[in-house]
This record gives C-alpha cells, structure tokens and sequence, in this order.
C-alpha cells in the first residue's frame, strides 16, 4: 500500500501532501515507516533510472523520455517534501546536484525548462528565503554563463534571487 501510494505521489505531485498524511494516519503507530519509506523511495527512484528508453519511432522515443523526466521531477518533489517533514534525511541535496547534472547534460530546451522549473519549486519549497548554500549559487552561476535560451537563464537567475 506503501508503494503504491508513493508511487501515485510520483505521477500527482499536487496531492503529495495529502498522499504523506495518509500514510502518516495509516501508519503512524508503526516504528519503522520512515525506513519503510526510505527503501521504497529508493526502489522507485531506481526503477526510474534504469528504466530504458526504446520505441518504435522517434515520437515514441520523445515520450518516453518525457515521462522519465516527469517521473524524476515528481520523486524530487516527493523527496523534498520528506525531507522538510524529516521523513528521510540527506536526500534532498543528491536529488538537486541530480537536476543540475542533467540540466547541464540536457541539449533539448523543453527539458532544459523542465529541470529549472523543478530546481525553481525544490529550492523555494526547501529553503524559502533562506540563502541558498554556496555550491548551488556557483554551479546556477556557471550554468547561467554557458546557457543560450533567455527563458532558461532568467529562470536560474530567478533561482539565485530568490524571486
């Protein structure tokens, strides 16, 4: 059940508040949710990696891809809301050196749009006004220097000024 309602947290991230106090009033007299939840994270999120992208044109190929993307961005949303309940600990900065490493590997600016949109959500959601850690401030930095879509680059830039 667990599972499955992680899962759905993936695909519907507008409801990934209302999936988690579900599973907190399922579960909450159980000692080891919180690992539970842990290893399912990680099962799905490994799921989601190893995932491999065929079809029978480009199209197929193209939508494939796009819901792996999706599916990345909605278990980094999930990830970021355990974190800030301390559900799980620690995760929340490998999901965003992840995005970053794919928004500066990604050529297509659709994706590219995508993972800063994501970054932009994560890093409001986690740290609100707060200051950003330094190495995320030079790695959006370096990424703005070398990025060519405006769109995308105001974007980060948003990120770093917290707007």
């Amino acid at each position: 059940i667990i599972e499955n309602i992680l899962e759905k947290c993936i695909v519907h991230t507008p409801y990934i508040e209302l999936y988690l106090e579900l599973i907190h009033y399922l579960y909450s007299k159980d000692k080891i949710i919180n690992d539970m939840i842990y290893q399912l994270t990680n099962k799905i999120y490994e799921s989601i990696i190893n995932k491999e992208i065929s079809g029978d044109s480009d199209y197929l190929i193209m939508c494939e891809k796009n819901k792996k993307l999706d599916k990345l961005i909605g278990h980094s949303i999930l990830m970021t809301e355990l974190e800030k309940k301390k559900i799980v600990i620690n995760k929340i900065h490998s999901t965003l050196d992840n995005f970053i490493n794919i928004l500066s590997d990604c050529e297509e600016d659709e994706e590219k749009y995508k993972c800063v949109q994501c970054l932009y959500n994560i890093f409001k959601s986690y740290y609100g006004e707060y200051l950003l850690p330094e190495g995320y401030n030079q790695k959006l930095k370096q990424l703005i220097e070398s990025e060519k879509s405006m769109k995308i680059k105001f974007k980060m830039m948003d990120i770093l000024e917290r707007k």
